[in-house]
C-alpha cells in the first residue's frame, strides 16, 4: 500500500514537472520566434509543436524502456482531445473557425493528411521503421513549409527585452527538465500499473 502511494505521488509530481517544463518551453520558443521576427501563424505553429514535446519525450523514454504501447496510448489520447474536444470547444465558443485564406486552408488540409497518415499506416497492425520514416518525412515537409512562411510580417510579435541567447538557454533547460520528468513519469506509471 505504501509503495502504491509513493508511485502515485511520483506520478503526480512528474505530471506537474512535465506541465511546468512545457510552459517554459512554449514561452521561450515564443520569445525566440519574436526575436527572429517570424509571423504569428508560424509562432502559433511552433507553439503547437512545443506542446507536443511531452508526448515526444514520453515516446522516446517508453521506447527505450521497451514499453511502446504506453507511448501509443498517450499519443492516441492526446490527439483525440486535440481534434475533438479542443477543436469543438473553439468552434462552439467562436461560432465558427474561418480558414478563408488560401495558405491557411492548404495548411488545414495538409494537417488533416498528416493526422490521418498514422491511422492508415497502422492498418496492418504494425508501425514499422519504414512507417516511421514516412511520418518523419511528412513532418519535415511541413516544417519546411513553415520555414518558407516565416517572414510573413502581417502579424509579427513585439521583440522581447532580454537577448536571444537568454531564451535559448531557458529553452535548453526546459528541454532537460522535460526529459527528466518524462523519464520519471514512465517509471512511476509502469510501477503503478504493475
Amino acid at each position: 500500500m505504501v509503495d502504491m502511494s509513493l508511485n502515485l505521488l511520483g506520478l503526480i509530481i512528474s505530471v506537474l514537472f512535465l506541465a511546468k517544463a512545457s510552459s517554459i518551453l512554449i514561452k521561450s520558443l515564443t520569445n525566440i520566434a519574436a526575436h527572429k521576427n517570424w509571423s504569428l501563424f508560424v509562432v502559433s505553429s511552433l507553439i503547437a509543436i512545443g506542446t507536443t514535446f511531452p508526448e515526444l519525450m514520453i515516446g522516446i523514454n517508453s521506447a527505450i524502456k521497451q514499453e511502446p504501447i504506453l507511448s501509443l496510448g498517450n499519443i492516441i489520447g492526446s490527439n483525440l482531445v486535440n481534434i475533438t474536444l479542443i477543436s469543438g470547444m473553439i468552434a462552439f465558443a467562436g461560432a465558427s473557425v474561418s480558414v478563408a485564406a488560401r495558405k491557411h486552408h492548404e495548411d488545414a488540409l495538409f494537417a488533416a493528411v498528416i493526422t490521418l497518415a498514422p491511422l492508415a499506416l497502422i492498418l496492418d497492425k504494425t508501425l514499422s521503421r519504414f512507417d516511421g520514416f514516412i511520418l518523419l518525412g511528412l513532418f519535415s515537409a511541413y516544417m519546411y513549409r513553415l520555414y518558407q512562411e516565416r517572414k510573413d510580417k502581417k502579424h509579427s510579435l513585439a521583440k522581447p527585452k532580454r537577448p536571444l541567447g537568454d531564451y535559448v538557454v531557458i529553452f535548453s533547460l526546459g528541454l532537460l527538465m522535460l526529459h527528466l520528468s518524462a523519464k520519471l513519469l514512465i517509471s512511476t506509471a509502469e510501477a503503478t500499473a504493475k
